[in-house]
């Protein structure tokens, strides 16, 4: 009966686990009104591939794809070699890494985002300092685009080309924004299309902006210091147990025999995977709440 509830709950996590991928795999972006260069193939990607892209990782998405189901096969091939008779738990213990690899990578997205706002800050300064000066907004950008960090220097690039073919504000920003969706990024590019359709003093607004961007950076550099303390203890709880394993299997092998041996080991093995997966999910969930 054991048997077949883990089964049951992993063919239930891996269909789960298989429409969200083929949803980050073939969705196509909503391009916002007014792009005039809609038919452009890079602002169609997936939204998989975007993820990848954003990370550094040079491969397509089906060979991401692939690479997470060797991940899962192996994990799936480790537990059937400690339990040969228990098939079902093996493919249980291999299709819970999905949502594990899903909510990582997400997590990954949102800290290469949260980076690119924080060096954002230095491209800002330079840009309103040309700004004051009497040079376009479109020339500031793009000085202070040289001055910024490589993750910054690309998209605001990318952002003065599209400007210097024609192309409306709108459509020129839609990549950073979908890209880098935190609070700071959306700031700075309604600060520009306010800009464009306003003609409001562009380097007022690029030092306000760079202002509340600098407070926001202290603000969760303070909040990380405190949360670190529990982050430490929560990488604590969840390691240990695994360096004990093979002290144990060295000093007193008979205290992990009944995992092996008895017939609910491979339930309780399973089981206490499970709750640590869900655990730490749990606690990421608490952590990454936001308390304003």
């Amino acid at each position: 009966m054991l048997e077949w509830t883990g089964i049951v709950l992993a063919i239930a996590i891996l269909v789960a686990s298989a429409l969200r991928f083929i949803h980050l795999t073939y969705r196509d972006n909503a391009l916002e009104a007014g792009s005039g260069f809609g038919g452009l193939a890079e602002d169609r990607d997936s939204t998989l591939k975007r993820y990848l892209q954003i990370l550094g990782v040079r491969l397509e998405p089906l060979v991401f794809a692939s690479g997470l189901c060797l991940f899962a096969v192996t994990i799936s091939l480790l537990f059937l070699t400690m339990f040969d008779e228990e098939i079902g738990f093996s493919i249980a213990a291999g299709v819970t890494f999905f949502p594990l690899a899903f909510y990582v990578l997400k997590d990954l997205v949102a800290w290469r985002a949260q980076e690119f706002e924080w060096y954002l800050v230095d491209a800002l300064d330079l840009s309103a300092s040309l700004s004051a000066s009497g040079v376009t907004a479109v020339k500031s950008i793009e000085a202070g685009a040289q001055g910024a960090s490589q993750i910054v220097k690309v998209e605001l690039d990318y952002l003065v080309l599209r400007l210097k073919l024609g192309d409306s504000i709108e459509g020129a920003t839609a990549r950073l924004m979908d890209r880098y969706r935190s609070e700071g990024v959306r700031l700075f590019v309604n600060l520009l299309r306010s800009r464009w359709h306003g003609g409001a003093d562009f380097d007022v607004l690029l030092r306000a902006l760079a202002k509340v961007l600098r407070e926001r950076k202290a603000f969760l550099m303070q909040s990380r210091g405190q949360l670190s303390g529990a982050k430490y203890a929560l990488l604590f709880a969840a390691g240990f147990p695994y360096l004990l394993i093979p002290f144990f299997q060295s000093q007193e092998p008979e205290w992990l025999a009944p995992i092996t041996t008895h017939p609910a080991g491979p339930v309780i093995l399973y089981l206490a995977i499970f709750l640590q997966v869900f655990g730490l999910l749990w606690t990421r969930a608490i952590l990454r709440s936001k308390s304003w």
